[in-house]
């Protein structure tokens, strides 16, 4: 009987130590979306400054969120106030308690401005999931790479695609909060040197 509770004890302590490194996870079932796309997007008010201001924010923001601005932006008009962006997130995912997966979140993020006001739209999600067969039931690229529109997570039914809307949730968030925080930072004035 000693031989059978040791056994079980070790299996009860590891159980134990996952699910106390576990988080509380509330999954989404669905995210914002607009006709039927996934869409992030708000207006955001700053009375004092004005639309070159707003510019300048931004793309100070582009230059410092990005490894390369001069790849992620697509369009660049500041005369008629938007910057349009096609950016990469890197992350990584823990779809269960025992593995981690690397993902590159695609997006885009439109930002215009006006007089006092600005607005960001981020849309075009889609995953690219290093894998070795985690979703083998999607279309491979390469035997290591999935790609994903995250459309496909909103529409599924299964308790993990619904764990990924969470990530994707999570991690488009912290980018918004990174650009309401940088729009916010008056630009710097040059100074005579």
């Amino acid at each position: 009987m000693k031989y059978y509770s040791i056994p079980f004890a070790i299996i009860a302590l590891f159980f134990n130590a996952i699910s106390s490194n576990a988080q509380v996870v509330i999954l989404p079932d669905t995210l914002p979306a607009n006709n039927g796309i996934v869409t992030y997007s708000d207006v955001i008010k700053i009375d004092s400054a004005k639309l070159e201001e707003l510019y300048r924010r931004a793309r100070r923001w582009f230059v410092e969120h990005y490894k390369s601005a001069n790849n992620v932006i697509q369009l660049d008009d500041k005369q008629n106030g938007e910057i349009i962006g096609k950016g990469i997130i890197k992350s990584h995912w823990d779809p269960t308690a025992l593995s981690v997966v690397p993902v590159d979140i695609n997006h885009t993020v439109k930002v215009q401005f006006k007089d006092g006001r600005y607005r960001y739209e981020v849309t075009n999600i889609n995953l690219s999931i290093y894998n070795k067969g985690y979703y083998s039931s999607t279309i491979n690229v390469s035997p290591s790479t999935t790609h994903m529109v995250v459309e496909d997570f909103v529409k599924s039914k299964k308790k993990r695609d619904k764990r990924m809307l969470y990530y994707v949730d999570r991690d488009i968030n912290r980018l918004i909060v990174s650009l309401k925080t940088a729009m916010l930072v008056p630009s710097p004035q040059t100074e005579e040197w």
